[in-house]
């Protein structure tokens, strides 16, 4: 029998990943599991993490720093909007990487991961990517995909 409990749920902050945070805590709930919230930062391609930013006359910071401290914001500010069930153990985590290849790294250490999609087709998707597509394709684990139009009871 599949044994569910350490639920890796990665978030871009979009409606899909909402979506997708409800569906983990509600399987956490049924299964007493634990869920960890990964946020993957991509350096912008045209920087390295290690360029300094000036933040007013004295103040410099290290692009990698700035990156992480609004990433961690952003999340916090993103699981304010979210009802999270008591008795379930929520860890959050923010890395700098390449978010698909971040997520499978970090998949190895749970059993499931949840994830949203944005479920773009043709033209969009082929511009864009999909990260989560790229993580079902190569991950070990089993991944629950939740698509952002979808419903579920």
């Amino acid at each position: 029998m599949f044994d569910i409990k350490r639920i890796l749920v990665p978030v871009d902050f979009a409606e899909c990943s909402k979506k997708g945070l409800e569906l983990a805590f509600d399987l956490a709930s049924k299964y007493g599991a634990g869920i960890e919230i990964l946020h993957v930062w991509l350096t912008p391609p045209y920087a390295t993490p290690s360029v300094s930013i000036a933040l007013g006359a004295t103040r410099m910071q290290e692009l990698e720093e700035l990156g992480r401290q609004e990433a961690e914001n952003q999340l916090a500010e993103f699981l304010e909007t979210i009802k999270k069930p008591s008795g379930v153990g929520i860890r959050t985590r923010v890395i700098m990487g390449v978010p698909h290849e971040s997520i499978l790294a970090a998949a190895n250490d749970f059993d499931l991961v949840v994830m949203g999609t944005h479920g773009r087709r043709g033209f969009a998707h082929l511009l864009l990517g999909s990260v989560t597509e790229k993580v079902i394709r190569a991950c070990k684990k089993p991944v629950l995909v939740v698509n952002e139009h979808e419903a579920w009871s």
